[in-house]
């Protein structure tokens, strides 16, 4: 069954993208990774599951692979990180049916926002462009694209901050392309992301 957006997200959502406008964001004009001079690798895996409104929800095993940039602008979709590759494994439906996903690369990470009193950042605020294929058993392929929202909570640090773990808000994707739609054999129209991802290594920020 389809999760409606609860307005607590929305709302939470709304209040860190005002951030970049405000005095919090005045301080400095970018952050940086610590720990040199070149963009860190991370790799995430975790279990995803997918709603899509049609009744049948997929749980899959997905890991990404990608890297975050050494400097973070502190701008408003600042492109901060890309994730090159996909691998998805162990996919279930609720309803029995076999089914597989394929994540689509790339997929480009953006800063949408952040809190905290700097120079200690208390949270991110991610946009994800996103792309990943459906496909379950007696359906069409189902191409699925568009913009993730995830935040991430930090550990503070007398300087920095620890990134461990983002988690998706505001998750739906539409639907973007079909292959061999019927009309009892449809897609739906979006799709929900629940769930989120382990940063390995974990990732400390500091102002630069």
């Amino acid at each position: 069954m389809h999760v409606p957006l609860r307005p607590l997200m929305a709302g939470l959502v709304a209040v860190l993208l005002l951030a970049l406008g405000t005095g919090v964001a005045a301080a400095s004009r970018s952050f940086s990774v610590v720990g040199g001079g070149r963009a860190i690798l991370a790799i995430s895996s975790s279990t995803l599951t997918f709603e899509n409104g049609s009744g049948t929800n997929l749980i899959v095993d997905v890991t990404l692979h990608g890297s975050i940039h050494p400097t973070l602008p502190k701008v408003r979709g600042a492109l901060i990180g890309i994730i090159t590759s996909i691998s998805t494994a162990n996919c279930r439906s609720s309803t029995g049916l076999r089914c597989r996903f394929s994540g689509l690369p790339t997929w480009h990470l953006k800063l949408a926002s952040f809190t905290g009193t700097l120079p200690r950042i208390a949270s991110l605020l991610f946009e994800i462009e996103a792309a990943i294929l459906e496909e379950l058993e007696g359906r069409p392929n189902c191409l699925y694209r568009g913009v993730l929202f995830a935040n991430s909570q930090a550990t503070l640090g007398p300087s920095e901050s620890r990134f461990e773990r983002f988690l998706f808000l505001l998750s739906t994707i539409p639907l973007f392309r079909v292959e061999g739609e019927e009309f009892f054999r449809r897609c739906a129209r979006s799709i929900q992301f629940v769930g989120g991802f382990n940063f390995a290594p974990i990732i400390n920020i500091r102002l630069q």
